[in-house]
């Protein structure tokens, strides 16, 4: 148990440092593969837990919901979630206009990372690029003026998957 939450942590502290690490290291492109399992499908969200919102001295405004299984208000709808995927954490820091949700599936991590390589370009979406780091994939698009960062990784039973919708930032396009 307690080695799954350190797990979990660490995740969680890897796919919050990535785009920082994306930005200095040279990466691998992961050849496109074919497979006969088909995509997962789109996110349900229910359940009850707590939201809080956090405000700071500089205006910065974050929600953040943890169990409740619940997206914030305003999250954007071109943004594909898989149906059989649990909500456990979501978060919006309105100045940056950043959305952030970490999910749980059944699904395979393959699966799942097919199912955002079709269902965001359905949405709008560019994929710029998916890299594998090991036991993390990283499926990554954009669409102006908006980029759209998803990690997916297997643990224990669950596959879980990180997202992160937000602006350019300056000098990025």
């Amino acid at each position: 148990m307690a080695f799954t939450r350190f797990l979990s942590a660490t995740i969680i502290l890897i796919a919050l440092a990535s785009p920082l690490f994306w930005q200095g290291c040279r990466q691998q492109d992961k050849t496109s593969e074919t497979s006969s399992e088909p995509p997962a499908p789109a996110a349900s969200s229910e359940g009850k837990g707590t939201a809080v919102t956090f405000s700071g001295k500089d205006g910065e405004v974050i929600r953040e919901e943890s169990g409740t299984g619940t997206l914030p208000d305003g999250f954007p709808e071109n943004v594909p979630l898989p149906e059989n995927g649990k909500i456990r954490l979501s978060q919006h820091r309105v100045k940056t206009d950043t959305f952030t949700v970490l999910m749980d599936t059944k699904d395979s991590p393959e699966r799942v990372v097919r199912y955002y390589e079709q269902e965001a370009p359905r949405k709008g979406w560019k994929i710029t690029r998916t890299t594998e780091f090991g036991p993390l994939t990283s499926v990554e698009a954009v669409k102006e003026p908006y980029r759209l960062q998803v990690e997916v990784s297997r643990e224990g039973d669950a596959t879980q998957i990180f997202l992160t919708r937000t602006p350019y930032l300056e000098g990025e396009k």
